[in-house]
């Protein structure tokens, strides 16, 4: 996991050729005026989703994990709640969905970490790390954001 302001982008490197075609598109367009909808980067390899969702109750989210892609959150608007945890700490997770790339568990353990990612900003959740999303354990507020899906080569 990292979280960071985009404009630090540039301090990241990656070896895996599709993250750092990703980190590059990122730094290439204004990604806080991209007009908000799915954007094709490289196919089904790496693409960015947009979402403007009100949040849940923290006692009513699950975390996801994936084994595939590595997600990009990145905060348009509003203040997104994201809480972090390995993904082997998962108890009573779902099959996983192959066409989909995900499991869905829950953790209610002390070894997390809570983020709160302003506009501007964004986190990186790698396959190893559950993300809990579209929750708040405060006052529930709408979160604009695009998702980069990024497919792990």
């Amino acid at each position: 996991m990292i979280t960071d302001r985009l404009e630090n982008l540039t301090r990241y490197r990656f070896e895996d050729p599709n993250m750092e075609e990703a980190r590059k598109f990122l730094l290439t367009f204004d990604v806080m005026s991209l007009e908000r909808k799915r954007h094709d980067i490289k196919g089904d390899e790496i693409f960015m989703n947009h979402r403007d969702a009100m949040q849940i109750p923290l006692t009513e989210a699950r975390f996801e994990a994936h084994e595939r892609y590595v997600d990009i959150h990145i905060t348009l608007k509003g203040t997104d709640f994201i809480r972090t945890t390995e993904k082997r700490n998962l108890v009573h997770t779902t099959e996983y969905d192959r066409e989909n790339d995900f499991i869905l568990g829950d953790y209610d353990g002390a070894h997390y970490t809570d983020s709160y990612i302003g506009e501007g900003s964004f986190g990186i959740y790698f396959p190893e790390d559950a993300h809990l999303v579209n929750a708040s354990p405060g006052e529930l507020q709408n979160v604009e954001k695009f998702i980069v899906k990024v497919k792990i080569r």
